[in-house]
């Protein structure tokens, strides 16, 4: 029992007194959430406010004990934030989910918008779609055939404006929702797209590094080496990982930029300025992979750690990992829509709610993956119907072998890239290193062969486990944390069912 009278839910640490105090950032994390959700569900702008504001409230009287008038700043200054961050949230969103929303943005009363460059690509069935980025922003190019661009190509192209559709029901796709949270607002039916040439700096430094690695490596050492240093994933790699539930393995994320992180210090460890000079190097490899969402996040919290270290303040993970997916979503509120960034932050909370525990490392070893599956299993399989169970097992295993791989493979494929003598010789050992990993995980997943699909069950033991673990990291004894579960639980079932 603590002095401020709260029982903790992890043995020998004692808990916070508040939620103010444990995880400030959560409470603005949970209300901006709560907005921009709600607003690109077409909601009032009053439900919304009251909604986003009552959620922080609630969930921070529910962990308080006791307040007292050293609270009462505090409780002003998020008040004042939190209210300020939804209004700025609702005005942007609600601009473009508006009843109105439906007809063209004004920018394409003129000229289409006839150059730009290629973001992102995919091609599916006969044709495809691809992210350009031009001078009036950013839109959707749909096309047929296969018209031979790829991320960081210049494009020349003419093409009939189309709306970004909206979902007929409530949980069915919304291409509206999926394109504007990466940036666009309305798409271009192709009827011609030309290569113009390749863009500069780090799209033109990516083109050339995946081509250089295609070129130079083995296939599954190209494969993990351009997914880590590029963000470009083959189908062949995507299809395997997919289906032992390790997908994550190849998306650009915190656990990259974290390896990346450490390779940086190891090799600036000597220098006094080692922080300063390691901030450009992280924010230069996030550019250079795509800046997925995960991958910003993961900075982010380097240099809220950086400016932590540097004010002589020791953060906690919790409210770290929170700080940056608030301000995430200031700087842009359609991320929330981004389902990567979603799952990103569920996964990357549970990990930091579990840092807390105070248990040894075979508990947490054995408890990590399981509990990572299921508060990340209810949005995954909400989402794309179906969620593995053999990455309840693979994952136990993974992110340590990959911690490994990644920078291994780089290392071995080093003389390879520079054409340095038995450079073959040496990318052949992580190559047979990765195809050892995936035996062993079609292995593992033939243990596993099961996928689970949405079920209400499956959604509240999730949203339970979630509950529990964020409260207890927020500074909730045991008993409120159980409490909160259960109003939490309650709540988003219900919301789920209507």
């Amino acid at each position: 029992m603590s002095q401020s009278g709260i029982s903790s839910p992890f043995p020998g640490r004692a808990a916070f007194r508040s939620p103010l105090s444990g995880a400030p950032a959560f409470l603005l994390l949970v209300c901006w959430a709560a907005c921009a959700s709600l607003r690109g569900a077409r909601y009032p702008l009053w439900a919304v406010l009251v909604i986003s504001l009552s959620a922080p409230a609630g969930w921070c009287l529910l962990g308080t004990s006791r307040l007292n008038r050293s609270s009462a700043p505090v409780i002003a200054a998020l008040f004042l934030i939190g209210i300020s961050g939804a209004l700025y949230i609702s005005a942007e969103i609600g601009r473009d989910v508006s009843a109105e929303s439906v007809r063209l943005p004004s920018v394409v009363t003129g000229p289409i918008p006839s150059r730009g460059t290629v973001l992102a690509s995919k091609k599916f069935g006969h044709g495809g779609t691809a992210l350009v980025g031009t001078d009036s922003g950013r839109l959707v190019l749909k096309f047929w055939g296969d018209p031979g661009i790829s991320p960081g190509d210049r494009v020349s192209f003419s093409g009939s404006p189309e709306s970004l559709k909206r979902a007929d029901e409530p949980h069915g796709f919304d291409e509206f929702l999926y394109w504007r949270a990466k940036g666009a607002e309305f798409a271009v039916a192709a009827r011609e797209i030309e290569k113009t040439g390749t863009a500069v700096g780090f799209p033109r430094w990516r083109t050339v590094l995946d081509a250089r690695i295609s070129k130079t490596l083995p296939p599954r050492t190209a494969g993990y080496l351009l997914a880590a240093l590029t963000g470009t994933r083959g189908e062949s790699l995507t299809s395997l990982h997919r289906a032992a539930g390790t997908s994550h393995l190849l998306a650009v994320s915190g656990a990259h930029v974290g390896i990346a992180f450490a390779v940086f210090w190891f090799f600036l460890s000597r220098l006094r300025l080692r922080l300063l000079l390691i901030s450009p190097l992280v924010w230069a490899y996030v550019l250079l992979s795509g800046a997925a969402p995960s991958a910003v996040r993961a900075a982010l919290m380097i240099q809220l750690v950086i400016a932590g270290r540097a004010a002589g303040r020791s953060g906690r993970p919790f409210n770290t990992v929170s700080a940056a997916g608030a301000v995430m979503l200031l700087c842009n509120p359609w991320l929330f829509w981004d389902v990567g960034w979603r799952l990103s932050m569920i996964a990357v909370l549970t990990l930091s709610s579990l840092s807390a525990l105070n248990a040894n490392w075979i508990a947490l070893f054995f408890m990590t993956s399981p509990l990572v599956w299921l508060t990340t299993s209810l949005q995954s399989s909400l989402v794309f119907g179906e969620s593995p169970v053999a990455g309840v097992v693979t994952n136990f295993f993974a992110l340590p072998a990959f911690s490994v791989l990644f920078p291994l493979a780089l290392a071995f494929g080093l003389p390879a890239l520079t054409d340095m003598p038995f450079g073959g010789a040496a990318a052949a050992v992580p190559e047979f290193l990765f195809l050892r990993w995936e035996r062993l995980s079609q292995n593992l997943l033939a243990l596993c062969p099961w996928e689970l699909g949405f079920s209400m069950p499956l959604f509240a033991a999730g949203t339970a486990v979630m509950a529990y673990l964020f409260a207890a990291a927020s500074g909730f004894g045991a008993a409120r944390s159980a409490l909160a579960a259960a109003i939490f639980t309650a709540g988003f079932c219900l919301l789920v069912v209507s």
